[in-house]
């Protein structure tokens, strides 16, 4: 059993006014937060820009070394024909009890693969029954360099 700890009202206004403090100054990092996370993405959006332009996908610097790669979502079945013309495909390819619980990183992970697969066989137009495109998204890395 814990201790009870007394304390006078006196104290335990002090504690609510440095509970004040402190969600003060969380919110002003918060709101700083905010305001470095745009920065950061609208230099990100630059230079991943810049390098587009120039056909290369990495930058070093004296600090850091900077690199993008085009990143391609699926969207997770929502209808019940998508759900059961995946869930075929997936019993077709044996992997049906393997992918059947899993989550989103996991079927992004499956898709690419297939997707990859179908690729280097030449098959360029396959789609995966039932699942559809989502948005692509770019993800930017920077890295301290040693």
């Amino acid at each position: 059993m814990t201790e009870k700890i007394e304390l006078t009202i006196d104290e335990v206004v002090d504690l609510v006014d440095r509970c004040w403090e402190i969600k003060k100054q969380k919110d002003a990092l918060d709101k700083q937060k905010k305001t470095l996370n745009l920065e950061l993405t609208e230099l990100q959006t630059k230079v991943g820009i810049e390098l587009e332009r120039n056909e290369i996908n990495s930058i070093k610097s004296p600090n850091c070394s900077f690199s993008y790669k085009d990143v391609q979502y699926f969207k997770v079945p929502q209808l019940e024909t998508q759900k059961e013309e995946f869930f075929n495909y997936l019993k077709e390819k044996q992997v049906y009890g393997h992918l059947v619980s899993v989550g989103s990183q996991v079927l992004q992970s499956f898709c690419k693969s297939e997707i990859e697969l179908k690729d280097e066989m030449g098959e360029y137009d396959f789609e995966i029954p039932g699942i559809e495109l989502g948005d692509a998204q770019r993800k930017y890395s920077m890295r301290k360099r040693s």
